[in-house]
């Protein structure tokens, strides 16, 4: 069950806005970092571990990564 904390929370607008706007800034540093991880060859899982973020994505930036750095898709992953 997805919990929607903005309606919980009685904020007014401007801090709303406030809020949702920080959560897209951690959001984006959180790919930013996997990605560096990723670059620096560092395990999946330990990536995941330490970014927070769901396995799916972490592989989606590893596919990213990867496919920028060697200009193919057809890469192979770490594991």
């Amino acid at each position: 069950m997805q919990i929607d904390w903005l309606d919980l929370l009685s904020l007014d607008e401007d801090s709303q806005q406030l809020v949702q706007a920080r959560y897209l800034y951690t959001t984006a540093f959180q790919k930013e970092v996997a990605a560096n991880m990723l670059k620096t060859w560092l395990p999946i899982d330990l990536v995941v571990t330490i970014t927070g973020l769901p396995l799916e994505k972490v592989v989606l930036i590893e596919l990213e990564v990867t496919s920028d750095d060697m200009g193919a898709y057809d890469v192979p992953l770490q594991y």
